[in-house]
């Protein structure tokens, strides 16, 4: 099965770029109890988590501040309780038999950010849900559009969350890749370290 997110809270999409972190605080109060406020940052508030680099250098490091957990449970906690909760009927009825999923963020606007990723996909192993496959934004539109600077910021990025999904043993997927240039898809193969599968509509959208 597939499971795609469009998104949080579109009136918090954008708040901790805009320096709103007192809206993202009170929300997280709001919709969190006391104890689930307690775990979520004693769980990621403040540490830093080495992921592998895929193409073979050091391991890179994952970090995130107090605000910024607030903000990955506030854009993650309702997708990830209907993930949970389909993923339960799905093993009720396949009564045993192997499954995975893949989870994608792609359909949210922009690239993912690396402390948002991280934070889903260890959501989803904790939650014991099996993901053989993880798709970040990495920006693509549906259109024929390429990478304006495949070699820069796009590159580091895709090194970083295809390191993410690398630790959590899951394959990293590629979408919306209709229209991209040779350069781009081996910048992608690089970055991967070949632990990808790219997705191309039938259709050109």
């Amino acid at each position: 099965p597939h499971f795609c997110f469009y998104g949080g809270d579109p009136t918090l999409a954008s708040a901790m770029a805009e320096g709103r972190v007192t809206d993202v605080e009170a929300a997280f109060r709001a919709r969190f109890s006391p104890g689930a406020r307690r775990d979520l940052v004693a769980r990621y508030a403040g540490k830093r988590f080495r992921v592998p680099d895929p193409m073979g250098r050091k391991p890179m490091t994952i970090g995130r501040s107090a605000p910024e957990v607030a903000d990955c449970a506030l854009r993650f906690q309702e997708p990830l309780d209907a993930i949970q909760d389909a993923c339960a009927e799905i093993r009720r009825v396949k009564a045993g038999r192997p499954f995975a999923i893949e989870v994608s963020v792609d359909e949210v606007p922009g690239m993912s950010e690396p402390h948002h990723f991280y934070y889903l996909c260890a959501e989803l192993r904790r939650r014991n849900v099996p993901s053989f496959s993880l798709a970040p934004g990495l920006g693509f539109s549906k259109l024929d559009v390429d990478v304006r600077d495949p070699h820069g910021a796009f590159a580091t990025r895709v090194r970083i969350l295809a390191g993410i999904a690398r630790h959590f043993g899951a394959v990293m997927g590629i979408h919306s890749g209709d229209g991209k240039s040779v350069r781009t898809r081996q910048i992608l193969a690089r970055a991967t370290g070949g632990n990808f599968w790219y997705k191309i509509s039938p259709d050109r959208q």
